[in-house]
């Protein structure tokens, strides 16, 4: 190394040297020669000048002229030469002059002065080329020089124009701002340099046409059925002849416009306004204006509708269908105004009540037949205004009339008496009525036709029954009569003697039964039922009952009558009747007293649903009293919802309500239901000896209702754009199921609108159905939404739809799709350099390029970035493209100082960093349409330039190369590449100056190697460190990554960094006196900055041992605490209650051998715990698993009206500063606790003894586990680094350190199985590992690991 920096030194000191001693030789041999022309010859010149000639003497006193030359000094030198004249040249113009003399000494020098050529008349000849707007002239001038000015006059309609100019090098001029299709005349005229005006030509030019454009300020004012249209010029007037005005209805325009236009034509001279009367009322009429009859550009289209006028009558109004009972009536619509009629009103006349269609049709149902109508119609506008009335007759056909109704007989011993009702169907058509009665055992037939509904017969048998029929007769003869209605009729008979009749009781609590036997065996009519009736004179409830029994076997036969419900423990006095068709007989009576009992349950329970969350019930009295009632008791029951809640929601609560409601009511409405449960309902009646026996349970489900909005919204992934023209991305929505969603969910929807300022809209929607097999199993759902635009800003929202079509109140979330890769910017069409024009030329240019670089369809161009390099020593740079964030990332280029220690300046960026060269408005515009930069026109030598990208001075004379860099968000492209070449620069002072250099430049050259040979000595001594880290690892690396960390002792060393990290964090409120008790050890504290701060208590403190610590991705996930003490016991109370925890996770045991390691703050199953004046906590559920035990703790705190559920977690197989024997035990554990559900504001109380050792193993774990899941990415260093920098030593020991690569490797095997078996077979990792850990764990156990004090330190 040290030979190699002393070769490297001597060369560049050579190289410095020989490179000074040629400036300085260039730079002293061109100051010589300017000196030598520089210097004063005392000579002049004799010559004569004409037009275009010089002619100059050659002869003087003391030399002769040999040679000269005649150059343009503005311009690139030409030299005239022909013996010694000048000739070719312009007339009026100044040469500048060189001339050899050879003096009498034959010495040679060289001479300078200045000569001017004489005037010449000039001429001229122009064309002039008009075009829609201006008037392009271009000319031909002989003896340019010797103009003066140059004066355009155009005259015409637009008015005068004047313009002069200086000739120039000018041969054309633009006339602009005139008018299209106008005639104008045109005068050129040339005055020359003593003032005279030569020649005055004219010209008639006439200006093309063009397309006028359309009508403006269009506007159509309706009056009734007229309309007044009314416009403005178009913006082109001067070409307008005539105007078309093309008017027709809005259907017409949709499907044939050229059949249904009326065409109306306006001269341009005659005002511009048109009236059009006799229009339809209610029309949407589209107007369409053009000028000149063009149907492209100059033409507009306008939309108006007619006022809403009165409809005229209908027309034809007519029966389209009669039936006996039914007419269809049809019409058309009125002929004046018919788009005004909103619907039709249609009734009978003298009838209140109408009805209102919007078709041409009605049907009249259920009317008489053979009846007459006066029907009426009329149409009615869109105002609600009735118009003219048309009416109508119509008489219905006939129909056959049914049979009588209500048939009465009036019975007698020998005659009787029948009346009757006319038929329900078709009466009107009924004159008269034939009856006919009969009795074939007497052969007896009466046969008569009234026209009344009443006949009275005598001459009949007692005891003795009729057959009578009655038909109605219809007023057509030809018509067939009536239904015939058949019925019997007995004459009367004598009553029952029941004095000697059997009468045999039987009492039962709720009931009576008596057998009866009627003994009156000379009555010969038949009896046609027996009445049993209990009557009491007491206050019971029930004090009658009655039962009827229909005689249909004989007159003698037994009866038996069960009198129910009856009053239990009541006298009752018993009677039966008999009843023939003379009537009833005497009673037979007895008293008789029942017995008591309990009423039975009320009956008919129904129950109905009114809303979403109420609902009727309604009941029956019970059949058995049984006593006085009370009230009635409703026992309400919720089953559950029929809509499933994700896990993650609260428990919901089983509501049991009894409630009483008086015994005179016997209904009820619940209002406290919720949307689309299922409820069951029991009923009850209560009497003074008790509750009786409750109904049989009835169900119903409440209606649905608006579900919940969607929970946990958000934009899951957004990928894109690819490298490459075509621009490809998407985004993935996520949401969760709502925690109630009051019905099945059918559906979500929404859309996606994007929008982006000078783009069209972007509107998506979306839908994504949902059926039962989908809501049982998902609680998350997501959509993949393709075909994004660039840098549009996309609001996308989402609703719930359940079964009822009932849509969710909408969540909403924005972001900004990524913008694409820039197109490549054509910089040789857009943009130039000039090194001329530029402050100076020799170091620096001026680089100009069009805005139009910056509009692109990909996204905003942000930034722009000049690069240079050196042409023509090197190749010439290819264009780049890359993906990149150019907010926070940029191209690895160098800067003008790294590039200039280089002999061949390669590429270097010149611009700012983050260069945004225009200014941007809100909307993103830009404010310019040139970019202009300075390349080279900053001063570099500063330290704080040097910092950043300076815009350093270029090299005198170089050809360079620039590539325009374009910027999106989303990464950059090059453009073409730009030449252009500094101007040459050589002064006196740069010799002293580069002398100078070259010794400063000698002397830091041996500075350097004198501090370079020390840096590498120094480096060459041995040097202890901290551990460098690989920092990610990629799942499927980890396994490959733990086989090198097992088998080195690298997992050590990066644990002894980790106890060595120093973490000055304040702990001022710990180190507190009045704090000491509250420790459970001395050495362990919380930080101030992420404690746990308690509402003050009644001493003022609001200290407790725990920390908040963050999860995998949300913030404050975890409370790490130690195991309460006595003192501290109400206190972790007050932290659950304060902070909403719902879940807590014990990783250690009330006592581990002789050691007391946690108070116990919890009840076991059915127990309860008072925990200060206001809180206790009740063991609800208890369940035990081979290495963990679930409880359920129901949390009351009086005061705050509080009362929750929180679930208590203890895994039983951890030893204090040990690991579990199966790294299973615990990742099964740690999958189960993250199952429970609880809200998302809720944080997880972890905790062991100290709060440090196990419980940041299990926080640790558990965060590795989502990692791996989300990102499939591992680091425990970082995991565990981040976990101590708040709270003191998470992960207390290197056996916990160990234990939790362990579960990873665990983790990693089990989701690469395949990789993880070759690396088994392969290497033999898997029984290292184990070796490794069983071994670190048996030290520990036989005491061989540094003691508790040891690892805390």
């Amino acid at each position: 190394m040290d030979v190699w920096i002393k070769q490297w030194k001597c060369n560049m000191i050579q190289n410095l040297f020989l490179i000074c001693y040629f400036l300085v030789i260039v730079n002293i041999s061109s100051h010589v020669c300017f000196s030598e022309e520089g210097a004063e010859d005392n000579i002049t010149l004799n010559f004569t000048s004409y037009p275009t000639y010089i002619e100059f003497e050659t002869e003087y006193e003391d030399y002769n002229l040999t040679e000269v030359t005649c150059n343009l000094p503005t311009i690139e030198s030409r030299m005239l030469r022909e013996s010694l004249y000048c000739k070719d040249l312009q007339p009026c113009t100044t040469y500048s002059v060189t001339a050899k003399v050879k003096f009498l000494d034959e010495s040679i020098s060289n001479h300078f002065q200045y000569a001017t050529t004489t005037y010449e008349a000039p001429t001229f000849e122009y064309n002039p080329i008009p075009f829609f707007d201006s008037i392009y002239l271009i000319w031909n001038i002989t003896s340019r020089n010797c103009v003066k000015e140059i004066k355009v006059e155009v005259v015409g309609d637009g008015g005068f124009k004047e313009t002069s100019r200086n000739p120039g090098y000018t041969e054309d001029l633009t006339v602009d701002n005139l008018l299209p299709c106008s005639i104008y005349n045109v005068t050129m005229s040339l005055t020359d340099i003593n003032g005279q005006v030569l020649g005055n030509k004219s010209e008639s030019v006439a200006t093309e046409n063009v397309d006028t454009g359309p009508a403006k300020s269009v506007e159509c004012n309706v009056t009734e059925n007229s309309v007044l249209i009314t416009w403005e010029e178009p913006k082109y007037p001067t070409c307008v002849e005539v105007y078309y005005l093309f008017l027709m209805t809005e259907d017409c325009y949709s499907t044939n416009a050229d059949l249904c236009t009326t065409i109306y034509n306006v001269s341009s001279t005659r005002p511009r306004q048109l009236t059009i009367d006799n229009l339809e009322g209610c029309e949407n009429y589209v107007l369409k204006i053009s000028v000149n009859g063009d149907h492209s550009n100059s033409s507009s289209i306008h939309e108006f509708s007619t006022e809403i006028l009165d409809p005229g009558p209908v027309v034809d109004f007519r029966e389209s269908s009669l039936l006996s009972t039914n007419v269809t009536l049809v019409w058309s619509p009125p002929k004046d105004n018919h788009l005004c009629v909103k619907h039709y009103i249609i009734g009978m006349v003298d009838s209140d009540e109408s009805f209102n269609v919007t078709e041409e049709t009605f049907t009249f149902e259920n009317l008489l037949p053979c009846a007459r109508y006066e029907i009426e119609i009329a149409a009615v506008s869109l105002n609600d205004v009735i118009g003219e009335w048309t009416r109508r007759n119509v008489t219905m056909p006939y129909d056959r009339p049914s049979g009588i109704r209500d048939e009465n007989v009036k019975a007698y011993p020998k005659e009787m008496g029948i009346e009757w009702a006319e038929p329900d169907f078709a009466n009107l058509c009924v004159v008269n009525y034939k009856v006919l009665i009969q009795n074939e055992e007497i052969s007896y037939k009466f046969e008569t036709v009234v026209k009344d509904r009443s006949l009275y017969i005598d001459g009949l048998y007692s005891c003795m029954t009729y057959t009578v029929s009655i038909t109605p007769v219809t007023l057509n003869k030809e018509s067939p009569d009536g239904e015939t209605v058949v019925f019997s009729a007995t004459t009367g008979a004598t009553v029952v003697d029941t004095k000697d009749a059997e009468f045999d009781p039987k009492v039962y609590n709720r009931s009576i039964s008596i057998r009866f036997v009627n003994k009156d065996e000379k009555n010969n009519c038949q009896m046609l039922f027996v009445q049993f009736t209990c009557d009491s004179d007491t206050d019971a409830p029930i004090r009658h009952a009655e039962v009827t029994l229909p005689v249909t076997q004989g007159s003698h036969m037994p009866f038996t009558g069960v009198l129910e419900p009856l009053s239990p423990a009541t006298q009752y006095i018993c009677k039966v009747s008999v009843y023939n068709i003379d009537g009833w007989s005497a009673s037979k009576a007895g008293s008789l007293l029942t017995t008591p009992d309990y009423p039975g349950p009320p009956q008919n329970i129904t129950l109905r649903s009114l809303s979403s969350t109420a609902f009727n019930i309604k009941w029956q009295a019970p059949r058995y009293r049984n006593g006085n009632l009370a009230l009635y008791r409703l026992y309400i029951q919720t089953i559950g919802p029929k809509y499933k809640i994700p896990k993650r929601c609260d428990t919901i609560k089983i509501v049991q309500l009894n409630q009483n409601v008086e015994a005179t009511k016997t209904e009820w409405t619940f209002l406290e239901a919720s949307p689309y449960f299922e409820y069951s309902v029991q009923v009850a009646a209560s009497n003074e000896i008790g509750v009786g026996e409750f109904s049989n349970a009835v169900t119903i489900v409440t209606h649905s209702s608006r579900s919940d909005p969607v929970k946990q919204f958000s934009v899951g992934s957004i990928e894109g754009p690819e490298l490459s023209e075509t621009y490809k991305a998407n985004v993935t929505i996520q949401w969760s199921l709502p925690c109630y969603t009051h019905g099945p969910v059918v559906a979500f929807e929404g859309a996606f609108i994007g929008e982006r300022v000078g783009f069209d809209t972007e509107y998506i929607p979306w839908s994504l159905s949902v059926n039962s097999s989908d809501e049982d199993s998902n609680e998350t759902f997501e959509w993949v939404q393709d075909r994004l635009k660039p840098e549009y800003n996309y609001t996308t929202s989402i609703s719930v739809l359940v079964d009822e079509a009932v849509n969710s109140l909408e969540s909403k979330l924005t972001f900004i799709s990524p913008s694409g890769i820039p197109p490549k910017p054509n910089v040789s069409y857009n943009g130039d350099v000039d090194v001329f024009s530029a402050p100076n030329p020799t170091e620096s240019a001026y680089a100009r390029l069009s805005t139009d670089i910056l509009n692109s369809d990909m996204g905003r161009i942000l930034y722009i970035s000049l690069l240079i390099s050196e042409k023509g020593c090197q190749s010439d740079p290819s264009p780049k493209m890359a993906l990149i964030d150019s907010e926070k990332e940029w191209p690895d280029v160098p800067s003008w100082a790294d590039v200039q220690k280089d002999a061949c300046i390669k590429q270097y960026q010149t611009t700012p960093k983050r260069w945004s060269p225009t200014p941007v408005n809100a909307d993103h515009t830009r404010t310019m349409s040139i970019i202009q930069y300075v390349v080279g026109g900053e001063d570099c030598s500063s330290s704080r330039s040097q910092q950043d990208y300076c815009n350093g001075p270029l090299k005198p004379g170089v050809e360079y190369v620039l590539v325009v860099r374009l910027f999106t968000s989303s990464g950059y492209a090059d453009g073409n590449c730009l030449y252009f070449r500094t101007d040459s620069k050589v002064e006196v002072q740069f010799v002293l100056l580069m002398i100078i250099s070259c010794l400063l430049i000698a002397f830091f050259l041996g500075f350097l190697y004198l501090w370079i040979t020390k840096k590498i000595v120094w480096h060459g001594e041995p040097f202890i460190g901290v551990e460098e880290h690989t920092g990610d690892i990629t799942s499927k690396n980890f396994l490959n990554y733990y086989e090198e960390i097992v088998k080195s002792d690298k997992l050590n060393r990066e644990f002894k960094e980790l106890t060595a990290i120093s973490n000055e964090l304040n702990l001022s409120n710990v180190a507190s006196t009045s704090n000491e008790t509250k420790n459970r050890y001395s050495n362990i504290f919380p930080y101030d900055k992420n404690r746990v701060i308690l509402d003050c208590d009644s001493d003022g403190a609001d200290y407790i041992n725990a920390s908040f610590i963050n999860g995998y991705k949300r913030r404050k996930e975890y409370i790490a605490t130690q195991g309460p003490k006595p003192e501290t016991f109400v206190d972790f109370w007050r932290m659950i209650i304060q902070y909403n925890v719902r879940l807590i996770v014990m990783v250690t045991q009330f006592r581990e051998g002789e050691t007391v390691k946690c108070h116990q703050y919890f009840p076991f199953i059915n127990k309860e715990m008072r925990i200060g004046l206001n809180i206790k906590a009740t063991c609800k559920k208890e369940t035990h698993f081979e290495n963990y035990v679930r409880r359920e703790l129901l949390v009351e705190h009086s005061s705050d009206c509080v009362s929750r559920t929180v679930v208590h977690y203890l895994f039983r197989k951890w030893p204090d500063h040990d690991c579990p024997d199966d790294v299973t035990h615990l990742i099964e554990f740690v999958r189960k606790v993250k199952h429970e559900k609880i809200p998302r504001h809720s944080p997880v109380i972890v905790h062991c003894s100290a709060g440090v050792g196990r419980t940041g193993t299990f926080i640790g774990l558990d965060i590795i586990m989502q990692r791996l899941k989300s990102e499939n990415r591992i680091s425990i260093y970082d995991t565990v680094k981040q976990l101590r920098f708040q709270r003191m030593k998470m992960v207390q020991t290197i056996q916990q350190y160990q234990f939790l690569y362990k579960c990873a490797y665990h983790l990693v095997q089990k989701k690469y199985p395949s990789s993880s078996k070759k690396h088994q077979k392969k290497n033999g990792v898997s029984e290292a590992i184990e070796n490794n850990y069983k071994n670190s764990i048996l030290n520990t156990r036989n005491g061989k690991c540094i003691n508790r004090a040891e690892s805390i330190m």
